[in-house]
């Protein structure tokens, strides 16, 4: 057992109370601690919101010495529609996917983290480059926005000769695959 206790909650016998947790996965390269991405159970409100976690390991890879939050998205989620996977793109910047809580005005809302890929350095703060970037504003949601208007990105990968990014977008009917073009709209507004 490498960790435990890593969920502030156990899923109940509702619909859906399964598809939450931890979701994405992924070892840092360069060392021997993983990223993981995940809801937890927000103690004042009791609902849940999503955030990215760095587990330190020890020398050795084999146990956790510690667990460090890259950033908290301080938005409610939904289960199933929550943050998904977590990549390292070949510019070594982190992309997160973030489903839109059931909730799509979230995903052409650049203030809101919902329906969207965020991109941000390795310690969890947003990349300057970044094509929404608020210099006043570093830690708004805008300022993390790769691309916008996604419904549920469950899977991402870059392709190893051009370094391009693609995603399958999980829609409620309709499943889209899609290259993804840094400051693009993919237009998710709850319809098919």
């Amino acid at each position: 057992t490498y960790a435990t206790k890593l969920n502030n909650f156990r899923p109940t016998s509702q619909p859906k109370s399964d598809e939450t947790g931890l979701s994405g996965l992924m070892v840092l390269p360069g060392s021997e601690d993983l990223l993981a991405t995940g809801s937890y159970l927000e103690a004042e409100s009791g609902l849940l919101s999503n955030h990215v976690l760095r587990l330190r390991s020890r020398p050795g890879g084999r146990k956790l010495d510690r667990v460090d939050v890259l950033i908290d998205l301080q938005e409610f989620t939904a289960p199933s529609n929550q943050i998904q996977q977590v990549r390292l793109g070949p510019d070594r910047k982190l992309y997160v996917s973030v489903g839109d809580a059931e909730n799509h005005r979230l995903s052409l809302d650049l203030d809101k983290f919902g329906g969207k890929i965020l991109r941000m350095n390795l310690d969890g703060s947003a990349c300057a480059d970044n094509p929404f970037y608020d210099s006043a504003r570093p830690s708004a949601p805008r300022s993390y926005v790769f691309a916008y208007g996604f419904r549920n990105v469950f899977d991402f990968d870059f392709e190893p000769v051009s370094g391009r990014l693609f995603a399958a977008d999980n829609g409620k009917g309709v499943d889209r695959l899609m290259a993804v073009m840094r400051g693009g709209n993919y237009g998710w507004n709850g319809e098919d």
